[in-house]
């Protein structure tokens, strides 16, 4: 990590934007994986309560998660959703939809003539019969 990045020859601002960002997110990573004080890191498993990490020394992004988890547990809405969201146990905001279209059949009445043949036979229809045929290619 470089404290005062300087634009390389020949680097686009773009490009030096990038390694900019790159820079400072490696920096954040270093500082959550500091431990909070000096000595051994206690690590959560699972099965030490939350609240026993209060004075222990832990890394700083494991602070902050039993924070959020503690302020989730009191209640509060967007410590809960971050956890859960970040965690992946947010349903899909995507639902399956089926739609039953309905199907058309045209009953054959009894003297043979079907409903499609009635409507041509209708007075004011005028069937197109340029619509039968085909097309020059």
């Amino acid at each position: 990590m470089i404290d005062n990045l300087e634009r390389l020859p020949g680097e686009t601002d773009a490009q030096y934007r990038a390694r900019e960002r790159k820079d400072l997110k490696l920096l954040i990573r270093a500082v959550l994986d500091s431990p909070i004080s000096s000595g051994p890191v206690e690590h959560v498993d699972g099965e030490k309560p939350l609240r026993s990490f209060a004075d222990k020394n832990t890394d700083l992004k494991t602070r902050i998660i039993i924070q959020a988890g503690l302020d989730a547990a009191n209640g509060e809405d967007k410590s809960r959703r971050f956890l859960f969201e970040y965690a992946g146990y947010t349903p899909p905001k995507e639902q399956a939809v089926t739609v039953d279209t309905p199907q058309i059949i045209f009953d054959i009445i009894p003297d043979g003539e079907s409903d499609s043949e009635k409507v041509k036979n209708a007075p004011g229809f005028q069937y197109d019969d340029r619509d039968d045929e085909e097309i020059p290619e």
